[in-house]
């Protein structure tokens, strides 16, 4: 069972506002549990469920410790969780198969309906034949024929029937004697349409009954993967997250598979974005066209993590050169610019991807990449004019634009040693940026 974050927007009155709630799949189907209150727009998530959820998260990350001397497979385990919430994973396994059930006996009540919609074409002789398995006659196959009616089509669907469908509909046929108008075959088909539909098993109360299980159950798999973020980070062992048959399994997978199954909890879970990241890089290594995986990626940026946006941003930027005429690499780094509080990063994307205008999330159609390619790169041309004419400004900008140019485009000052000079005069530079003018100074990337 997977568990993401999701919204939908509702309105009350002529006000706007959204019903927050958690989606959950076992991988072949999906269903939406929502909270049966509607309430304020909240993008930043500051005063919903969703930060209820982070305040439980935080305050637990303060009290439960990581053993980084544990094997991963042992604390994978431990981290799991896995007495907890066991049987609220088995009501909703339950609960997918009383949906499935109802479907597809909601879809065979469909197909008898479409049947008795077209049964008063048939003579009742003819219906008499299809209904019992008696030999069409051939003087009404003849009337058939003459009225462009189809038996074979009718005759096919219902031998598709189950069993005790074809019973039914031969028990009513032999109450009218087999001659029935438009009208009765409508109604009959309604009816039994209608019966099925009844017994809709979204209809109950299973929502109510179990929101507040199936929150926690998303809660602690949220505390569960940012703890195993945690011994990542330490230790850099994936296997945390996935042991070497799991990995093996992953690498089997197509681009389309991953992007379906880790696609929606990208920005929600380290987990989810570790493998899209995994697999980003090793489009990017087999110099394969990394668009049409970012176009089938279809990220919920509902509930977002900051680490997560970093990290997916980390996978693209360093290769943004190779990405410049991509529409869907633009479009990813949109997304990630959508959610992301930290301004340097904003502008970082905004400047290495051409983002023009911080609330332009998606490109319009219309947009011309060419063109914000153009601007962008005449906005770096202007920047290393002023690094040439030696018009720096405080230290620690002019450092990092320096370093930045230089690795990226190779632009260097027309006199180094005098920019540097200007550069101590203006400021002192701290350790890091030192090492930085030292790089620049020596021509060493």
């Amino acid at each position: 069972m997977r568990y993401t974050f999701t919204k939908r927007r509702a309105y009350f009155g002529n006000n706007e506002g959204e019903l927050v709630g958690i989606s959950v799949t076992d991988g072949n189907q999906h269903y939406d549990f929502f909270e049966n209150t509607i309430n304020g727009v909240d993008g930043q998530n500051q005063s919903n469920l969703f930060a209820n959820i982070d305040k439980f998260v935080d305050d637990n990350l303060k009290t439960i410790k990581i053993d980084t001397n544990m094997a991963p497979a042992k604390m994978r385990h431990k981290l799991d969780f896995p007495h907890l919430y066991k049987s609220t994973d088995a009501k909703i396994e339950k609960y997918f198969q009383e949906i499935a059930g109802f479907w597809k006996k909601q879809h065979i009540a469909n197909d008898y309906y479409n049947i008795t919609q077209k049964m008063s074409n048939f003579t009742p002789v003819g219906v008499e034949a299809m209904l019992t398995g008696m030999k069409y006659p051939r003087w009404t196959a003849v009337f058939d024929f003459l009225r462009l009616v189809d038996r074979e089509n009718i005759q096919d669907a219902i031998n598709a029937l189950p069993k005790e469908k074809r019973t039914e509909m031969l028990k009513f046929a032999k109450e009218h004697n087999f001659n029935i108008s438009h009208s009765e075959w409508h109604a009959h088909g309604r009816e039994q349409s209608d019966k099925e539909f009844k017994n809709n098993p979204e209809d109950n109360d299973f929502t109510k009954k179990n929101f507040y299980n199936i929150v926690m159950r998303a809660a602690v798999t949220v505390l569960a993967d940012r703890l195993k973020w945690e011994y990542y980070k330490k230790t850099k062992n994936f296997e945390i997250f996935f042991d070497k048959a799991d990995q093996t399994a992953l690498n089997a997978l197509s681009d389309e598979q991953i992007a379906k199954i880790y696609g929606p909890g990208a920005v929600q879970y380290f987990e989810n974005a570790l493998v899209i990241k995994q697999r980003i890089e090793k489009i990017i290594a087999e110099k394969r066209d990394i668009s049409s995986f970012l176009k089938q990626l279809r990220m919920n940026t509902d509930y977002y993590n900051q680490d997560i946006i970093k990290l997916l941003y980390d996978s693209v930027k360093h290769n943004y050169s190779k990405f410049s005429k991509s529409k869907e690499v633009v479009d990813f780094v949109r997304a990630l610019h959508e959610v992301t509080k930290d301004p340097a990063m904003k502008k970082n994307m905004q400047e290495t991807f051409g983002l023009k205008n911080c609330y332009e999330v998606f490109p319009s159609p219309k947009q011309d990449i060419k063109k914000t390619k153009v601007e962008k790169r005449k906005n770096l041309a202007d920047a290393a004019d002023r690094i040439k004419s030696g018009n720096a400004r405080s230290g620690a900008v002019i450092a990092d634009d320096i370093a930045r140019l230089y690795n990226e485009y190779g632009v260097a000052p027309v006199d180094k040693k005098k920019t540097v000079e200007k550069l101590q005069a203006k400021k002192p530079l701290n350790k890091a940026q030192q090492q930085i003018v030292k790089r620049y100074t020596t021509n060493k990337r």
